[in-house]
């Protein structure tokens, strides 16, 4: 890794070029049925990882990892481990000590937990270790400045996956199949099956909304941010591109955070000529859904007709079910009842009741410290800095979003944008 290139420019082509091919190999996998063996996309992303410069690696990183759903992602994301162990040991990303030992702490517990409970699959033990990824991959992201490049990157990341699913998708259902709960946009065993192949691009509706929700929260703070004519364009169309995937996925959750963010931003705003705009805005976007979008908007009325809306789809009746074995038991309620045995669809009582209230401990003050990171760079902080991490973690709080990095990476975008205003 010492022949890191140096040259700024290449740098920037060589992720550019990566970036692309990678999104036509997965186009023309989901697409157009061709074969493509996950060690190729791995080799891809591999070239970026180690030979381009550390502040620009982590922005890649952050476009490539909401793709992880239709890549080889535990496999990159031990890449990933090692290029910033590797960078660290050469202090080129500065540690806190106590977020380093949180950091430590939170991955050993869950390896031990998952050697007791059985569960060693890479996918278990990147589960793990993936609290150190992200901890070293947002000390780099603070410590080069390069917030807004990772959040256009994210925003980015999640318009190429919403754009590949739905491609994938429609090339064997028509829009109106769609709407239909047996046969709904992120359907991944529906996907595979229909393709024939091993992996898919396809993400549950409810996961990729908590994506948007940080996409567009975040990114509509960072639109009043100085910024390039490019990166705003490109930043409002990959908003707007993936408010409409999530749509047609019929995420009632989607909508509700939207009504709750749109609240928030009202109530924020402190400027009536600014809350009057963004209803006017608000209004006409509303109105040319409905008119553009008749058979989606259709079917999202359908679904909040639906009886299982007032026990939240059977989220109250999950977390009943893995509440009593964890209370039931004193050992349990202290260590947990082991984090891939329990299927909670709230990821916060997924820790609690997964890890118990020990493992609780270091992951809470893994999350606090990040955040008070985060409050560093901002003298005063304001409700509307805080909206995104707000309205993200409802939609966390929603899905049994724990266990992999790309559910724990839009949390960590949302709460970067108390980083943005009144900036030191």
């Amino acid at each position: 890794m010492e022949c890191v290139i140096q040259d700024r420019k290449i740098d920037r082509w060589i992720i550019y070029g990566i970036g692309i091919f990678i999104c036509i190999g997965i186009l023309a996998r989901d697409l157009m049925g061709v074969g493509i063996n996950k060690y190729i996309f791995l080799m891809l992303a591999m070239v970026p990882l180690f030979f381009v410069k550390l502040e620009n690696m982590v922005s890649f990183m952050c476009f490539i990892i909401p793709l992880y759903v239709g890549l080889p992602g535990n496999l990159i994301s031990a890449c990933l481990l090692i290029r910033l162990l590797y960078e660290a040991f050469r202090h080129k990303i500065l540690l806190n000590g106590v977020g380093f030992i949180l950091s430590y702490a939170v991955a050993a517990y869950i390896l031990l937990q998952n050697l007791v409970t059985g569960y060693m699959g890479i996918y278990h033990i990147m589960a793990a270790m993936d609290f150190v990824n992200l901890y070293l991959l947002m000390a780099a992201v603070r410590q080069y400045r390069r917030s807004h490049n990772v959040i256009l990157a994210f925003s980015l990341g999640n318009f190429v996956l919403g754009i590949v699913m739905l491609s994938a998708t429609l090339s064997y259902y028509s829009l109106s199949e769609l709407m239909n709960p047996a046969t709904r946009l992120g359907d991944t065993g529906m996907l595979l099956r229909s393709t024939g192949e091993s992996m898919a691009t396809s993400i549950d509706p409810n996961f990729y909304a908590m994506n948007v929700i940080a996409t567009i929260t975040t990114g509509c703070l960072l639109l009043s941010q100085p910024m390039t004519r490019r990166m705003k364009t490109i930043l409002l169309a990959s908003m707007l591109g993936c408010v409409i995937c999530c749509l047609i996925g019929l995420s009632r959750t989607f909508i509700v955070l939207l009504a709750i963010w749109g609240i928030l931003w009202v109530i924020c705003q402190g400027n009536i000529k600014r809350t009057i705009l963004f209803l006017f805005v608000g209004s006409v976007l509303v109105f040319a859904f409905f008119r553009l979008m008749p058979t989606v908007a259709k079917g999202l009325l359908d679904r909040f007709s639906g009886d299982d809306v007032i026990g939240g789809n059977g989220r109250i009746s999950l977390i009943l079910k893995y509440y009593e074995p964890w209370i039931a038991d004193p050992l349990s309620t202290i260590f947990g009842i082991g984090l891939f045995n329990c299927h909670t669809h709230c990821a916060p009582l997924l820790y609690l009741f997964g890890l118990g209230v020990v493992g609780m401990i270091p992951l809470f003050g893994w999350v606090v410290h990040y955040w008070n990171q985060c409050r560093q760079y901002t003298t005063k902080l304001t409700l509307r800095q805080c909206v995104p991490a707000i309205v993200t973690f409802i939609s966390f709080s929603t899905i049994p979003a724990a266990g992999a990095v790309n559910y724990t990476l839009p949390i960590l975008i949302a709460m970067m944008a108390v980083m943005f205003e009144n900036s030191k």
